[in-house]
């Protein structure tokens, strides 16, 4: 890819560049319009997403996006907007809504970039790498790109939730925690990260661990604890009762879920910043392109 021509920037950052079509998917905003996601990749392994917005009622137009739309075909775009990073997707990100693709051989700054794609896809290098970008892409871990400044992810069963309070203490298992001013982190998680041999603790704000029972956790679960639990993290300060905090447990240590936890380091302690459950089916994907 390369910078556009100043002459033709509107604002913004706009690039010109050629991929690999690994994945297309489009998702409904409202009646008015859709956007339709377009996932690149390159020699690189760098995954990029490019948006364009649809008429749903432009039939012609959407017919010609959906033909053009080939997996594994190269293709090659003018002007695309430049937009931040997705960390939570490890991926960069373009918005593109000119009609200036796949230009006429000849004419298109990249053409040898073009031959070049072509060639590559045809390598079994770009299956491997095709097929990695598209596994960790599913199972939410990078490969080819970093993570934000000291964020790491741990995969891992969640075996015991505790109330934190405030002040400074040592943990069970010997790690120091302190109470900063981010005094909403009133709890610590031990989550099982290699069959009790390798526990990590973390502290949580109510917020997240609510997220996570609304988003994540059957509702019904222990006789409709997860809603009154939910309800309990968002509107109460100060320590759960025993029987509320005994619930709590086991909601998420008997939920039999593999955890995929992000958490953000503060000198020696660890703090969790978002808990989702792990696509298994995709860590598995992962595993096998990795090994082979």
């Amino acid at each position: 890819s390369r910078k556009a021509s100043v002459s033709r920037k509107a604002s913004g950052v706009h690039i010109d560049f050629a991929g690999v079509l690994v994945r297309s998917d489009f998702e409904q905003q409202g009646t008015a319009h859709q956007t339709s996601h377009s996932y690149f990749t390159d020699e690189s392994g760098l995954l990029l997403r490019l948006h364009r917005d649809i008429d749903p009622n432009d039939e012609s137009t959407l017919a010609g996006w959906n033909k053009v739309l080939e997996l594994g075909q190269v293709l090659t775009f003018r002007d695309v907007l430049v937009l931040p990073f997705d960390s939570k997707a490890n991926c960069a990100v373009v918005s593109w809504s000119q009609p200036t693709l796949q230009e006429k051989n000849g004419q298109h700054s990249n053409d040898k970039r073009i031959r070049t794609l072509q060639k590559w896809t045809e390598t079994d290098d770009a299956e491997r790498i095709c097929a990695k970008v598209l596994a960790s892409f599913d199972a939410g871990l990078p490969l080819y790109c970093r993570l934000p400044h000291r964020t790491e992810i741990a995969m891992g069963y969640i075996l015991a939730i505790r109330f934190r309070g405030a002040g400074a203490g040592i943990n069970e298992y010997g790690g120091q925690y302190r109470s900063g001013a981010t005094a909403d982190h009133s709890f610590e998680i031990d989550v099982d990260c290699g069959g009790g041999s390798n526990v990590i603790v973390a502290t949580c704000s109510r917020a997240v661990l609510s997220q996570t029972i609304e988003m994540h956790l059957d509702p019904a679960s222990h006789n409709g604890a997860a809603l009154d639990l939910k309800d309990l993290l968002r509107q109460s300060g100060g320590a759960l009762a025993p029987c509320d905090m005994n619930n709590l447990n086991l909601l998420f240590t008997e939920s039999g879920v593999l955890f995929q936890v992000m958490l953000r380091r503060q000198s020696a302690s660890l703090e969790i910043l978002q808990i989702t459950p792990a696509d298994i089916e995709a860590l598995a994907a992962l595993y096998l392109e990795a090994v082979k």
